[in-house]
């Protein structure tokens, strides 16, 4: 019988004896309720950008845009100056940012056309 308290002794042999097979069943296992899948799921759509993609100028022309978004709020180019942001938006901001020729190292591209290097890798130019 088991007690709420501890013994004030060790006792001097096991209470009963140990039993020659197990007092209880196991526990149930489930069965699962589907076999596996024989084909890849689709992947999860992508999250929304937090640019705007409606927003962005013409390769070909050098001009700021309107307006961008940046964690969901509207902002413009001089917020971009103002908070020295240049990097991230200097594509939507070339005037602004004096980046009409070409983009400088680490900003915002599409392909190796908008950088000054030749080079966008990962959406950055290189």
């Amino acid at each position: 019988v088991p007690t709420l308290r501890p013994t004030p002794g060790p006792t001097q042999l096991p209470t009963a004896p140990p039993s020659p097979v197990p007092t209880q069943l196991p526990t149930p296992f489930q069965v699962p309720t589907a076999p596996p899948t024989t084909s890849p799921t689709q992947l999860p759509t992508p999250l929304p950008t937090q640019l705007s993609t409606t927003a962005i100028p013409a390769a070909d022309s050098c001009v700021d845009v309107d307006s961008l978004i940046h964690n969901g709020k509207t902002k413009d180019c001089e917020w971009v100056i103002i908070n020295q942001r240049c990097q991230p938006y200097a594509h939507l901001c070339p005037v602004s940012c004096d980046q009409c020729e070409c983009l400088l190292q680490k900003s915002v591209c599409s392909s190796g056309e908008d950088c000054c290097s030749g080079v966008c890798v990962a959406g950055q130019c290189a």
